[in-house]
């Protein structure tokens, strides 16, 4: 994954990642980014939503709206499981940095554009073979590698630690 100037943990079902994906690809800077896929909801699934996720959904939605009005959101009825794409993502990653890069837009934009299930294995591969990527062998049947398992968790108690050190610092200053 790119060499990175700048940092960003972010989860495909989150729709400040995807207006932040969008932004930076429209100013062409994507490239500066390293990306560290996380899933901070990972109980989230396709086939289960409730009426508070769904408040939730569109209430992140309408805040994107707001604040980036001219990026192109639709508030999906669902919240997906973002492991498999997380895992798709990490096990190509060195692959071509264009072609990475607009794997992870497709698969946010298949999402937050097209309400598609991006926790499904059928849609990953497609994507993948839109971008002339080969879906990786070991993902076949929802294989997590433990290599890769490892990593987005390390990645995830990055983020989840500097949260809690971003809270502490907010509730400091009050």
């Amino acid at each position: 994954m790119g060499q990175g100037s700048f940092l960003f943990y972010s989860d495909f079902n989150c729709p400040f990642c995807f207006d932040l994906n969008e932004r930076s690809l429209a100013i062409g800077e994507g490239y500066k980014i390293g990306w560290h896929d996380i899933q901070h909801m990972p109980a989230a699934s396709s086939s289960k939503s409730d009426l508070a996720d769904q408040a939730l959904l569109i209430n992140e939605v309408a805040i994107v709206r707001k604040r980036a009005p001219e990026i192109s959101i639709a508030a999906p009825g669902f919240r997906p499981n973002t492991s498999l794409a997380n895992q798709l993502i990490y096990s190509l990653r060195n692959e071509s940095e264009h072609r990475l890069s607009e794997l992870r837009a497709q698969i946010y934009r298949a999402y937050w554009l097209e309400g598609a299930d991006i926790s499904a294995q059928e849609l990953l591969k497609a994507l993948c073979l839109q971008n002339g990527l080969s879906f990786p062998t070991c993902l076949e049947g929802h294989q997590a590698d433990p290599a890769t398992t490892t990593k987005l968790q390390q990645w995830l108690d990055e983020w989840e630690g500097e949260r809690l050190q971003l809270d502490r610092c907010t509730a400091l200053s009050a």
